[in-house]
């Protein structure tokens, strides 16, 4: 039960804008996000139905607002069907067991949506730039530096890429500043 508003011998009416108290059952929490138009058409395409991506997806974790991992997993609900047109994203709602009343009615988080990808190539973002919502890497070809553009999973952890094609195991890249080098410079090896 939330905050009580109005104490015993206060006027209230069908007027009052706020309500009496907020009653709410918090054993099981609702969790609201947005994903990318984009990330719910890879589900769609790869699953064919809604239904069907839904029963699909992977558990999902939360990370509190302390930065700690939440220890129950959650499972997606329901993606809406509408996409917003100034954000192009999705809303969808999952739904954690809160059994020890951790989360709380109201409070944010970030949803952790874990992605396998098997035999992928692994790079530093630092190591990218993006041009016009294409990803580059500068590999090093016969000694000097190339701009390749790569294609990389949507799904990230903020300090890395994960590869899904442009690149090949052995090539080498520039790890570092990658924006900042020249097509054609010559790369030595230190």
């Amino acid at each position: 039960m939330g905050r009580i508003i109005y104490r015993k011998g206060e006027l209230v009416g069908p007027s009052i804008q706020d309500g009496l108290t907020v009653v709410a059952d918090n054993r099981q929490m609702r969790v609201y996000f947005s994903m990318t138009e984009k990330t719910v058409m890879q589900y769609l395409s790869e699953h064919k139905s809604m239904e069907a991506a839904i029963r699909q997806m992977p558990e999902l974790r939360l990370q509190l607002p302390n930065g700690t991992l939440y220890e129950h997993t959650g499972r997606v609900e329901s993606i809406s069907g509408v996409v917003d047109e100034r954000t192009g994203a999705v809303s969808v709602c999952a739904r954690f067991d809160n059994p020890d009343g951790m989360l709380l009615s109201g409070g944010t988080g970030k949803i952790v949506v874990p992605t396998e990808l098997h035999n992928a190539i692994v790079i530093p973002q630092e190591a990218t730039y993006s041009i016009q919502d294409k990803v580059y890497v500068m590999k090093v070809v016969d000694g000097k530096a190339v701009s390749t553009i790569v294609q990389v999973s949507p799904q990230n952890n903020g300090k890395e890429y994960m590869v899904i094609s442009g690149l090949q195991e052995g090539d080498v890249i520039i790890a570092k500043g990658a924006g900042f080098v020249e097509e054609g410079t010559k790369i030595v090896k230190s």
